[in-house]
């Protein structure tokens, strides 16, 4: 059990470290827990949680949607008062480590490899969003691989944004 709290130790470590590198801002300002994100220091905004794994087929085929979506639509989303943040639920940090080696994304990306956060907010598998509203609470989940650049995707968060 000792060497299960030391290499959770490293991973949360690694988590902070993975947080605060990087080059975009959107990295630094996002408040972390254990390694997880401190959901309560977005409160009054509308959060998307996506969860994904590096082993997930579905998640990386969405990814680059999810990054055009981060360029193109997210800052006049964000600036209604949406925040995005993703969450790894890989087994192993070194194969999110390596992925990322090799794809940086432009967003935060948390490490929860026992799904901890995802149970939280009931969402059954990888590639999953819950949606929070400004109080907090889960208002929408979005379940299966998404196309981020959909019109009606876009729709749909702004309806939230609004709220």
């Amino acid at each position: 059990m000792a060497g299960h709290g030391a290499r959770l130790a490293r991973s949360l470590a690694w988590t902070a470290c993975l947080l605060l590198a990087g080059t975009g801002a959107a990295r630094a300002e996002s408040a972390y827990e254990d390694g997880l994100p401190a959901l309560e220091s977005h409160a009054g905004r509308v959060v998307l949680v996506h969860f994904w794994a590096t082993w997930c087929d579905p998640c990386t085929r969405e990814l680059p949607s999810l990054v055009a979506f981060h360029r193109e639509a997210y800052p006049a989303l964000r600036e209604k008062g949406l925040t995005l943040l993703t969450v790894s639920n890989d087994v192993r940090e070194s194969d999110l480590r390596d992925f990322l080696r090799e794809h940086e994304l432009p967003f935060p990306v948390y490490f929860d490899p026992y799904a901890k956060l995802r149970d939280r907010l009931a969402i059954l598998g990888v590639p999953g969003t819950a949606i929070l509203g400004r109080d907090g609470r889960v208002v929408d989940r979005l379940f299966g691989e998404q196309d981020w650049q959909s019109p009606a995707l876009r729709e749909r968060f702004e309806n939230h944004v609004e709220e």
